[in-house]
C-alpha cells in the first residue's frame, strides 16, 4: 500500500502537472517548426517565404491562423500557441489606417428604384448561374473590352472576403 505521504505527492504532481504546462510559455518557433516551417521554408511557390511573413503585422498573421487562408492549420492549435507563432513571423507594428481621403466624399445612401437587370447575390438569378447574358448587362463585346475600373473596395490588413459588396444605385 502506497503511504499517505506518497500518495499525496503522487496527487499533487498529476494535479499541477497540467496546470504548469498550460502556463508554461509557448514557443513560436517550435510551433513553427511542427506546423508551418514544411510550407513555408521548402520554396513553393504557394506558400510566403518566412522573410516575406516577417513583413506582415501580426494581427494580420493571427487572423489568416484563424479565419483566413490558413484556418486549417490555425484553429487545431491552441490560441496561445497561434499568438506565439504570429509573433514570432510577423512585425510587431499594426496595420496602418486608410487614409480619410481614400474614402468617398458622399457616403450617403440613396435608395433608388431599379430598371433593367439586377443582381440578387453572387447572381442575376435564383438558379445562381453567376452569368448574365449579353442582352440583360446591355454591354456589347467591343464595350466589354474597354471597360475601366470604376470603383474597389479594400479590406483593411485582410486578403480574403467572406462575402461581395453591397451595392445600391449606379
Amino acid at each position: 500500500m502506497i503511504p499517505m505521504l506518497t500518495r499525496f505527492l503522487l496527487t499533487l504532481c498529476l494535479t499541477a502537472f497540467p496546470i504548469a504546462l498550460r502556463s508554461a510559455p509557448v514557443s513560436g518557433e517550435a510551433v513553427y517548426k511542427q506546423h508551418c516551417a514544411s510550407c513555408h521554408d521548402s520554396g513553393n511557390t504557394r506558400a510566403p517565404s518566412r522573410d516575406d511573413l516577417k513583413n506582415l503585422p501580426v494581427t494580420r498573421i493571427v487572423r489568416a491562423l484563424e479565419f483566413g487562408l490558413m484556418s486549417n492549420v490555425g484553429v487545431p492549435l491552441r490560441a496561445e500557441e497561434r499568438d506565439a507563432v504570429a509573433a514570432y513571423l510577423g512585425s510587431p507594428v499594426a496595420t496602418q489606417r486608410i487614409p480619410e481621403k481614400a474614402y468617398c466624399a458622399d457616403r450617403s445612401i440613396k435608395f433608388t428604384p431599379q430598371i433593367g437587370p439586377q443582381w440578387n447575390g453572387w447572381s442575376p438569378s435564383p438558379g445562381n448561374t453567376r452569368y448574365q447574358s449579353a442582352s440583360a448587362a446591355g454591354l456589347t463585346v467591343d464595350q466589354v473590352r474597354r471597360l475601366k475600373l470604376k470603383w474597389a473596395y479594400g479590406f483593411d490588413g485582410d486578403l480574403v472576403a467572406f462575402a461581395q459588396p453591397a451595392v445600391l444605385g449606379r
